[in-house]
């Protein structure tokens, strides 16, 4: 397991009030933590694929699958910790629109 520094905000300053205690409560539980290791996970496996790809990975493996939305919020936690980064952008073979591709950085 990666520990990551989740310190970073789950929502924007202008989201509304709800998400803040949405985004505590999903911190707090240690939801958050678990979900990003299992996008860290599906990354390692399926390099440069989309959030949607590995979602459907995730639907294929994992006890608990991730969704889309899931894995594209903590793709955007583990980019901020410095362990994933975007490949490029090509369209999604699951929702055939054009997204961003991932891949685990060097070193990590």
């Amino acid at each position: 397991m990666t520990q990551l520094v989740l310190d970073v905000r789950a929502a924007r300053t202008s989201d509304p009030v709800t998400s803040h205690v949405a985004a505590r409560a999903i911190t707090a539980s240690g939801a958050r933590q678990t979900q990003a290791d299992q996008v860290l996970a599906l990354v390692r496996l399926f390099p440069d694929q989309t959030a949607g790809e590995l979602a459907a990975h995730s639907a294929r493996m994992d006890d608990v699958p991730l969704d889309s939305v899931q894995v594209t919020r903590r793709l955007g936690d583990l980019e901020r910790a410095g362990l994933v980064t975007k490949t490029g952008r090509r369209h999604c073979s699951i929702h055939g629109r054009l997204m961003s591709t991932w891949r685990v950085r060097e070193g990590t």
